[in-house]
């Protein structure tokens, strides 16, 4: 007897409850189609606010989270399906007068079952609409100080930046310093350093800022903050210091280059301090002075950056001042003129730049110029005083191109 309603148990099992679930999906076949509508218009309402979001990150320019696009891309695909299923259903209902009277029940069977399975799977999708901890973040641009746009590799520069690159990789240095006069190049030559670091993947991060001769700790910190995404919302610079401090820390391996430093400059008090992560960070810095870099910043090895020779000199001047310079009457003008500027690559482009497509008279006012203003000479503006001169003949050469003479 047992054995009997054993066998009968099994042979509910698999007979009755399955029809009785086929019959469900046509009992509940209204109750399906209308419950998967509603769910599907939640999904939608989900959907257009989060969108919201994304139009409003994407308008400042943050990119969106990964899972919230995976999201809106399961999304479109449920919609899909949806728009799919009850387009069947809409067109059964569209049939033939005979066919409404007598449906037929293997379809209905059909659009309620997946009605059913696609409900739950918009459910669940409704339930993960409210669940990002963020919609979007703020990408890590690369800074513009890397453009070297205009650089010149000069074959006399290239062992000094064969040096730094070996001084970068020397596991045993933590500062190194670029020194020369200014106008020499000190700034192309370290944004140059940085783009090769940058190819030869020596560090995660390469961070320039300008400090200038009269350095603004809260500004310096904004900068390095910005070029590392970082909000800096603390108010004091002790507490930028910190959380300056704590960034940097998380990164692999970074450089950061301060350029054109005046004095003795605290690094700690700006945030840039790795205690004993040795390997993981260089700095970097230029300065007019080699005291400086090494007497008041400590610095263990540092590079001079020398002016130009003579050929690389001429060579830079003709290629700025173009066919100008095939005038004959205008060459013997352009040898002083090149002399004048002593080797230094922003006084030749300065006046090569001026001097360009100008009559010999204009190059001859030039060399006179250059001559009583001592615009070029040895320890160019190593002074303010001297600064003062070279932003005064600048000024005066801008104001030759502007002539037009010839």
């Amino acid at each position: 007897m047992e054995i009997v309603i054993s066998i009968g148990a099994k042979l509910s099992e698999y007979t009755v409850t399955p029809i009785a679930r086929q019959l469900g999906y046509l009992f509940y076949y209204q109750s399906n189609l209308e419950n998967l509508r509603t769910q599907v218009q939640k999904l939608k309402d989900a959907k257009e606010r989060l969108e919201h979001s994304i139009d409003e990150a994407k308008r400042n320019g943050e990119e969106i989270e990964a899972d919230v696009l995976n999201w809106i891309s399961r999304v479109d695909r449920i919609s899909d399906q949806t728009l799919n299923l009850l387009t069947a259903e809409d067109q059964g209902k569209t049939r033939c007068f005979s066919a409404r009277l007598f449906p037929n029940l293997v379809q209905r069977n059909k659009l309620s079952r997946k009605a059913k399975t696609l409900a739950i799977e918009v459910g669940s999708e409704n339930q993960n609409a409210g669940g990002f901890n963020k919609v979007s973040y703020l990408p890590f641009i690369e800074s513009s100080v890397f453009d070297v746009k205009g650089y010149v590799a000069f074959q006399s520069r290239m062992s000094t930046i064969n040096q730094i690159m070996e001084a970068l990789r020397n596991p045993n240095l933590e500062m190194i310093g670029v020194y020369g006069m200014g106008g020499v190049g000190k700034t192309m030559l370290s944004k140059e350093v940085a783009k090769q670091a940058k190819e030869q993947m020596l560090f995660s991060k390469v961070i320039i800022v300008t400090v200038t001769q009269s350095p603004n700790v809260e500004n310096i910190q904004q900068e390095i903050a910005e070029q590392l995404s970082l909000k800096l919302e603390q108010k004091t610079k002790a507490a930028r210091a910190d959380r300056l401090r704590y960034r940097l820390r998380q990164e692999k391996k970074i450089l950061v280059i301060l350029d054109d430093i005046w004095e003795k400059l605290e690094l700690e008090d700006i945030g840039i301090y790795f205690g004993n992560d040795r390997n993981k960070y260089k700095i970097l810095l230029t300065s007019r002075s080699e005291d400086v870099l090494h007497n008041d910043m400590g610095v263990e090895q540092n590079f001079l950056v020398g002016v130009l020779s003579e050929r690389e000199a001429a060579n830079l001047f003709n290629s700025i001042a173009g066919d100008t310079i095939k005038n004959l009457a205008i060459q013997p003008l352009a040898s002083k003129i090149v002399n004048e500027c002593g080797g230094l690559p922003i006084a030749i482009a300065t006046v090569a730049n001026a001097l360009r497509n100008k009559s010999p008279p204009v190059w001859n006012n030039a060399l006179q110029e250059l001559r009583a203003s001592n615009y070029c000479t040895g320890n160019f503006i190593q002074t303010v005083t001297e600064a003062r001169v070279f932003r005064r003949s600048k000024t005066n050469f801008l104001r030759l191109r502007k002539k037009g003479r010839g």
